[in-house]
């Protein structure tokens, strides 16, 4: 395997992690802006296309390693 598509496959599940585990609904509740959150439900809400959008991201940069290590083995 390529060093190009290890580093994008590793930096896009990299980033899932991050996302999830800074998402208030699904991982540890760390919000990174550096603005206090009052409500959790509120962050939750605030968070979620923030979340969600990461990613999807981070999934295409994944599929893009998963496509060069395909292209490189041929």
């Amino acid at each position: 395997m390529s060093n190009p598509a290890r580093i994008l496959i590793l930096l896009g599940l990299i980033s899932i992690c991050f996302f999830v585990i800074t998402d208030p609904r699904l991982g540890l509740g760390l919000h990174m802006d550096g603005r206090e959150l009052g409500n959790v439900i509120d962050a939750a809400n605030d968070a979620w296309w923030a979340t969600l959008t990461g990613v999807v991201g981070s999934v295409v940069i994944v599929g893009i390693g998963l496509w060069a290590r395909a292209k490189q083995t041929t």
